[in-house]
């Protein structure tokens, strides 16, 4: 399911949670910045677009800004850099998988800077050319007991 079609899933806050100080609501996560200082004052990406992840079924993904929250049960599989979307800075996108549904035994590939959910374990650390920051030791694999 596309986390944009979840019934009020995106809107757009103003003065952006990350730069005022307001608190970005539990299992809600920063899709992009902009800039609106008549609104919000003076300086760049004031604005953060939220999406609400609450209540999307398992396996669904998201692609977050690497400065938001990490949701309950959310694994950051993938890195990317987009500066348009998320500000400046290399690997600033997170790509998301829930996993909260799946059965014992199952196993994901996720960057090493990934949250690792409760009930699941570290069974290996590697290095990939394509993922997560292509650097060594940037992956592991975990497993659901």
């Amino acid at each position: 399911m596309d986390p944009r079609r979840h019934r009020n899933a995106q809107f757009r806050r103003d003065c952006g949670a990350c730069n005022n100080g307001t608190a970005i609501p539990s299992g809600w996560v920063i899709t992009q910045f902009s800039t609106n200082n008549t609104t919000c004052g003076s300086g760049t990406n004031n604005v953060a677009s939220l999406l609400n992840l609450n209540g999307m079924p398992n396996s669904s993904t998201a692609a977050v800004c690497a400065t938001s929250p990490i949701p309950t049960n959310w694994v950051i599989t993938n890195t990317s850099t987009n500066n348009t979307k998320c500000g400046s800075g290399l690997n600033n996108v997170f790509s998301l998988l829930l996993v909260s549904g799946d059965p014992s035994g199952t196993q994901h590939t996720v960057c090493e800077n990934s949250p690792v959910p409760t009930g699941w374990s570290i069974i290996s650390t590697g290095t990939s050319l394509t993922t997560c920051g292509d650097f060594t030791g940037d992956i592991e694999t975990i497993k659901r007991s």
